[in-house]
């Protein structure tokens, strides 16, 4: 075959194999789209915004974007479990992330049993939030969900949820499988069969003015004592917890210099360096 011929089929190979390309690019741009337009849809009920998640299935979100006007309208919600929209009825399933952040006048709120999640900094920041009962279907809870809440006193998980609980009536919402403390308030008194406390687990408990880690106690996550600008007094009585490597590694050291009383317990034979 000549050099021309050869050059030619090389070209439109070439061509060929470029317009396949845009072809497969724009089909999947296409199938993107009409995703986000069948799912990605924002529904009001009630003054309520919610996102279509399925094709009836929904979300709570946020009101604005901005969070900072997020919901000012209301002290009390009832979320309900079912909505109803252009005569299409949607089950509410959970609540999205930074759903109620910043929700300056939010006191209380009613979640459905039909919620099985709830998503980062939910309810970050509610600062008249009093109480929080988590359904008992609720599988899936994101991180800093009641971070700064600051007037919250009553946390409880619905009887029957095997993910989460709130064993002793303890104020504070567990994941029940690794005993780990996720969320706490200024009422909380930690279980003797927790074993880890997590990130964030107090931030803003401002009202706290003491705190006794129990004796199954083996580690405490990054800032979990973040804003509890009341607490003076600590009781250790963690057996188990391990050395710790340095000053950072501290769980008390964003509110060292405001304790003055540090009592250890006396079933407690060895106490990690840095404490």
């Amino acid at each position: 075959m000549c050099n021309f011929c050869c050059n030619f089929v090389t070209k439109y190979h070439v061509k060929i194999q470029i317009h396949n390309s845009m072809k497969y690019l724009i089909t999947c741009l296409m199938a993107i789209l009409c995703t986000l337009s069948t799912y990605a849809r924002l529904i009001e009920v009630d003054d309520i915004y919610y996102n279509v998640l399925d094709s009836n299935l929904v979300e709570v979100t946020y009101q604005n974007p901005q969070l900072a006007l997020n919901y000012p309208q209301f002290k009390s919600i009832n979320i309900p479990s079912q909505i109803t929209s252009d005569s299409t009825i949607y089950h509410v399933v959970g609540v999205g992330s930074n759903a109620f952040s910043y929700c300056d006048s939010l006191q209380s709120i009613y979640l459905p049993n039909s919620i099985v999640s709830i998503g980062d900094s939910a309810f970050f920041q509610c600062e008249l939030l009093d109480s929080i009962i988590i359904p008992d279907r609720v599988s899936s809870i994101g991180k800093r969900v009641f971070a700064k809440c600051t007037n919250l006193a009553h946390m409880s998980v619905a009887e029957g949820n095997t993910t989460y609980d709130s064993r002793g009536d303890c104020n504070a919402i567990i994941e029940s499988v690794s005993n780990t403390l996720l969320f706490g308030c200024q009422n909380t008194i930690i279980p003797t069969t927790i074993e880890h406390i997590a990130d964030w687990a107090f931030w803003g408990c401002v009202h706290m003015k003491s705190i006794c880690v129990s004796e199954g106690v083996q580690s405490i996550g990054d800032s979990t004592f973040l804003g509890c600008d009341s607490i003076t007094s600590v009781v250790w009585n963690a057996k188990d917890y391990p050395d710790l490597s340095s000053e950072e590694e501290n769980p008390f050291k964003v509110i060292r210099e405001q304790i003055i009383s540090f009592v250890i317990g006396d079933s407690v034979s060895y106490v990690a360096n840095y404490l």
